[in-house]
């Protein structure tokens, strides 16, 4: 999961250095129809990349958050028995 967040963050950096090289060839180049397809695509891959890696990052965190109450959860019955033997 962390290798795909990794992933969607280079995604998401070269689609914003594609937006902003196509914004840059629209203002000092003239203006055509292909730039304007690639800046939409890259903003568009931008935005699906950004909202992926929320996800990804989330569930990761809630992964954690369960693993990390678990090992409370055992500890903490782990203390029971051991109180409870006395």
């Amino acid at each position: 999961m962390k290798l795909l967040s990794n992933f969607l963050m280079l995604v998401l950096i070269i689609s914003v250095i594609t937006v902003i090289v196509t914004i840059i060839l629209e203002i000092f180049y003239f203006p055509n129809i292909l730039i304007v397809k690639i800046l939409a695509t890259g903003i568009l891959l931008g935005v699906i990349s950004l909202y992926s890696i929320d996800v990804i990052n989330f569930m990761i965190l809630k992964r954690k958050i369960e693993e990390d109450e678990r090992k409370l959860t055992d500890r903490i019955l782990d203390r029971k028995c051991k109180n409870d033997e006395h």
